[in-house]
């Protein structure tokens, strides 16, 4: 590492918002020149997703230790469904800034007082970042001195160099609506700061791209012909008598039956100045049957019939008979049902197997792919087979005769009573894949589960059928379970689905499933299957939800069974590693959360005792540094790991106390403003 790349370090450890540094975003840079004595800042890796192979996403540690003389470091801003840190809005006040001076254009720095969040110079010295949270609708801004690109949308990548703005500008703060009012109001934003640069650096101003040119917008010709169907019968004289509108003379022309009038129905049925036979026309019938009108008069040449029709019932009153057909459906009348809770008749929930599978309700298994998912349903199908109970199985990922069926004679299933779906099959014969975005293949899935009184069906794995529809959209995700769901009310069935588990390193079970949290969040009773990080033999299934009781968990292993004689081989040697079978080892007493709290760490739980520690010892205010040392030895903990920990935490170290960090004081309003308007430079 460089004395530079050194110094870089030092102040982003100390300036850099502590929501930003415990989280994997971390890219190295490096700079490619435009050719016009601008560079481009190019990151090392891909900033709009973490990968896994060199060049992925770092911790703040490990991107210092990946780079290479003239690098810079940089923060990814992209939204990822189940990783913290994607929350941050980042905005980039361009060429604001005289890199000499310092000077600050003004129309910049009230839209930083505003908020008073997080600010940093940018890598070319002309330029501002400044960081927020809070409610926008806007998706992207890229105005020539303001640019925004919200996370969820658009993926960013920020060069960091850790100069704050100004003492004012050191807490990352929500903002809230304020946010969105910024980006309502960028075009003008921008435009002033353009302005005020020319006053500040001359010479930056003069080499400003050219402002693009606004599109015109094109003047649309009033359609004289007809947009709405006219009443049968409809009589053209009479609704003129009715409104009083004198005819001057009639005649056919391209448009259809025009009649001039002498008076206008946007001047209150008063003539023109000027008016002749040809100024005001009603044309009925068009050439299309229709109704149509037109004006020639400055002022009335832009109004539809529509509006000549409006502008008459203003003043008059409607046309009693009508003038067009009413297509609009009458909207039905509406009731909100309620009741006591006392009426309210309780239902007693009601499992396939107990506390395992419920039924009226769908149910999920999330693991990776090698630990047993399969296997643990075929378990499940097989015990529910010997006490009478029926399985309606779908799955496209293994094959039923060579891999499902083998695997359930092991398990001693009743073949008779899993039912294998096959495919759909159409009237002109073609056989199509079942999937769960088409209706018709959902009502034939809960007819299916009705005929064969299915006790369990089983939807394996649940991302094989979605069909066009994404696992990573809460609005899909809740499209397929609230049509689940109701189905397995319907059919009285417990529904079994299964996913894999997301690559981030998650916190909560609800987030262990790949794809958009709300589809654990719509399961009443979802396990997570993980090996035993204590026993390599061993395998978990530990219960992820349970809306009818505390949740529980069971010990399993993986056993090679011979190869049953009832699935003959062509060559026997296919079938010397046997099949796998689930065999259960009793209750578990650990739980989900418990084990994905020691994975996020990496280091089998010793940052998270460390913190329970600190936040313990310091609970009542500082302590002495020899007596947190002592502490820390005798509690066996590595000092570069509460290193790591405290500065997570933000504890303060100083060499005689350890303490946790106060939290700063909001800046008052003097110390941005002089008098009215905002200080320069803060």
């Amino acid at each position: 590492m460089t004395n530079e790349q050194q110094k870089l370090k030092a102040l982003l450890l100390k300036n850099l918002p502590s929501e930003m540094l415990p989280h994997r975003r971390f890219l190295p840079y490096f700079l490619k020149s435009k050719g016009n004595g601008a560079f481009a800042k190019i990151p090392r890796g891909s900033h709009s997703a973490p990968k896994h192979e060199d060049g992925n996403w770092c911790s703040f540690d490990e991107v210092f230790e990946k780079l290479r003389p003239g690098d810079g470091v940089g923060y990814c801003f992209t939204y990822i469904e189940g990783m913290a840190g994607g929350d941050i809005l980042p905005f980039d006040f361009d060429h604001c800034r005289n890199a000499t001076t310092g000077i600050v254009c003004n129309e910049a720095m009230i839209a930083l007082s505003r908020w008073q969040s997080w600010s940093e110079i940018s890598v070319s010295g002309c330029g501002l970042h400044v960081l927020v949270k809070g409610n926008i609708r806007t998706r992207q801004l890229s105005e020539t001195c303001l640019q925004m690109w919200a996370p969820k949308h658009a993926p960013r990548f920020f060069a960091l160099t850790g100069e704050l703005v100004g003492p004012a500008f050191n807490i990352l703060k929500d903002v809230g609506d304020d946010a969105q009012y910024v980006c309502s109001t960028a075009a003008h934003i921008s435009a002033k700061i353009r302005e005020e640069l020319q006053a500040i650096d001359p010479d930056q101003w003069s080499r400003l791209p050219a402002e693009p040119e606004k599109k015109k917008t094109e003047t649309r010709e009033k359609a004289k012909t007809k947009t709405r169907k006219v009443l049968a019968g409809f009589d053209i004289k009479d609704f003129l008598n009715f409104y009083g509108l004198k005819i001057d003379n009639e005649t056919d022309n391209d448009l259809g039956h025009c009649i001039r009038l002498r008076n206008c129905p946007l001047k209150h049925c008063e003539p023109h100045v000027g008016q002749n036979t040809t100024s005001t026309n009603f044309i009925y019938p068009c050439k299309d049957g229709g109704l149509a009108f037109h004006c020639n008069s400055t002022g009335c040449d832009k109004h539809s019939v529509h509006e000549a029709i409006a502008a008459l019932e203003e003043d008059q009153g409607p046309y009693p008979p009508g003038v067009y057909e009413n297509n609009k459906a009458v909207p039905r009348k509406l009731f909100l049902i309620r009741k006591t809770m006392t009426e309210v008749e309780y239902k007693s929930p009601k499992w396939v197997k107990r506390h395992v599978l419920m039924a009226d309700a769908l149910n999920m298994f999330v693991g990776l792919p090698d630990v047993g998912k399969s296997l643990m349903e075929c378990c499940h199908m097989a015990e529910l087979s010997r006490q009478g109970k029926k399985t309606l199985l779908i799955c496209r990922e293994d094959a039923y005769d060579s891999v499902w069926k083998p695997r359930l004679i092991v398990a001693r299933a009743n073949l008779d009573l899993i039912i294998p779906v096959l495919h759909v099959l159409a009237e002109d014969g073609e056989k199509l894949p079942w999937m769960l975005n088409d209706l018709r293949h959902l009502e034939l899935f809960k007819e299916a589960l009705l005929e064969e009184k299915a006790d369990l069906g089983v939807i394996d794995p649940i991302a094989d059928f979605m069909g066009t529809l994404d696992l990573n959209k809460a609005t899909d995700v809740r499209r397929i379970t609230g049509l689940l769901n109701p189905i397995a009310q319907e059919t009285h069935t417990a529904l079994l689905t299964s996913a894999h588990t997301t690559k981030a390193v998650v916190d909560s079970v609800i987030k262990v499933a790949s794809g958009s949290i709300q589809l654990m969040a719509a399961v009443p009773c979802a396990w997570y299957l993980v090996k035993d990080p204590d026993n390599p033999v061993q395998r978990l299934m530990l219960q992820a939800r349970n809306k009818h009781g505390q949740k529980r968990g069971f010990k399993y292993i993986v056993e090679g069974k011979d190869w049953p004689a009832e699935c003959p081989l062509d060559d026997p040697a296919d079938g010397e590693d046997g099949v796998g079978c689930v065999v259960m080892k009793g209750e578990e007493t650990r739980t989900a959360d418990e084990l994905l709290e020691r994975n996020s760490d990496k280091d089998n739980g010793a940052k998270t005792r460390i913190r329970r520690w600190l936040t313990e010892m310091l609970a009542n205010g500082p302590v002495d540094t020899q007596q947190a040392g002592a502490e820390m030895s005798a509690r066996g903990f590595s000092l570069s790991t509460v290193k790591d920990v405290c500065r997570e935490m933000g504890v303060v170290r100083d060499g005689k106390t350890w303490s946790m960090k106060k939290k700063p004081q909001a800046v008052k309003q003097d110390e941005l403003f002089d008098g009215d308007k905002p200080k320069e430079n803060v």
